[in-house]
């Protein structure tokens, strides 16, 4: 584990002070990044509510140069964590105090809780204190959802697990390093896992885009078959040039040690947010926007996600002869890019010299020619 801040979205003409995950000093003092593939501050890969997004906070020292990580609240009172986030001191909680973006509270940390085996941390924020000394009364926006964490090991037999298979889209988030050279901004960026082990899950930007400075133990998010927003790792290792393989601590199987501290996750009814009625196929399951609430239909063994003709749109049916866990967005599939338009699957064929990948920004499949 090395201690660095990463952080999503490629900074234009920015320095940068991170280490690869196999060199344990800095690397590229002083250098330049090139403007590529950035991060996006307007999510839409998985519909994620304005509630669900000021959940995502940035720790620092309060030093506008200083040491500075991500992290998400899973419950009103508890943020998720990367363990060597905790060495920033003094530990401050900047929260999004509403939609306006230069809109924050500060909260200190009253404690901190490490796991013994991962880089996975929990803090207790002073919210109360936060909120009192708001001078600017802008604390009333800053309620949030606290996200939910992965209970997977009643779903590994299943599709639920799908979210940690290989090749599978994810959404990454966090305040890290913007292209403005920015470290205040709130960005999203979707990629896919490319390695799986028992304690760590690998995304890759292929030199397009990925983590930089300021998004260590930001969240790396999916929606779980019940349609709730889940954080499934946390940032903990990054590669030097910000835009290759970046390294998410998993917190699934840690669901006793959680909630011994922050208490059980509580499932809340979502907002639509950027989920229309015809909907989307996620990792094995139907989610769609129905009365201004957020529907989700775990498809099981009997069924797949696929265009239905009878509710004009995308759910789970018994058989289907296009659109099968695939939906407008679109995934990676055999070497091809496919998506669903129309209830026609869409197939280009990539090769070799232009792997399927997906765009950063909407998570739509391509293939990356030269």
């Amino acid at each position: 584990m090395r201690l660095t801040w990463r952080g999503l979205a490629i900074a234009l003409a920015a320095t940068c002070s991170c280490s690869s995950a196999s060199e344990p000093g800095p690397t590229c003092e002083g250098t330049s990044q090139l403007p590529l593939v950035n991060g996006t501050d307007q999510e839409s890969y998985l519909g994620l509510s304005s509630r669900q997004q000021r959940a995502i906070v940035q720790i620092s020292d309060g030093q506008s140069l200083g040491s500075r990580c991500s992290g998400a609240f899973i419950s009103p009172e508890w943020v998720l964590t990367a363990a060597h986030c905790t060495q920033i001191e003094p530990p401050l909680v900047r929260i999004a105090a509403g939609d306006d973006s230069a809109s924050f509270l500060l909260a200190p940390v009253l404690e901190a809780r490490v796991h013994a085996t991962r880089d996975v941390a929990l803090l207790k924020v002073d919210l109360a204190r936060a909120r009192a000394e708001d001078e600017a009364g802008g604390a009333a926006g800053a309620e949030s959802t606290p996200f939910a964490v992965p209970d997977f090991s009643a779903l590994n037999a299943t599709a639920g697990s799908a979210p940690l298979s290989l090749g599978l889209a994810v959404e990454l988030a966090g305040y890290g390093l913007t292209e403005a050279g920015r470290l205040d901004e709130l960005r999203f960026l979707v990629e896919s896992i490319v390695n799986v082990d028992s304690d760590a899950l690998t995304v890759n930007g292929f030199h397009r885009n990925g983590a930089c400075d300021g998004d260590s133990g930001g969240p790396l998010l999916v929606r779980g078959s019940t349609g709730e927003a889940r954080v499934i790792g946390l940032l903990s290792a990054g590669s030097a040039s910000c835009l290759a393989l970046d390294q998410y601590s998993r917190v699934d199987g840690l669901e006793d040690w959680l909630e011994s501290i922050a208490g059980p996750s509580v499932a809340e009814l979502q907002p639509c947010a950027t989920v229309s009625s015809e909907g989307r196929c996620l990792y094995g399951n139907a989610v769609w926007c129905e009365d201004d609430v957020l529907h989700t239909s775990f498809c099981n063994a009997g069924s797949r996600c696929a265009w239905s003709s009878a509710a004009t749109g995308f759910r789970c049916v018994a058989s289907s002869a296009t659109c099968v866990d695939v939906d407008a967005i679109g995934v990676c599939r055999d070497d091809s890019a496919v998506r669903c338009l129309a209830a026609h699957d869409l197939v280009e064929q990539c090769g070799p010299c232009a792997p399927c990948r997906v765009d950063g920004v909407s998570g739509t499949p391509y293939c990356d020619g030269p």
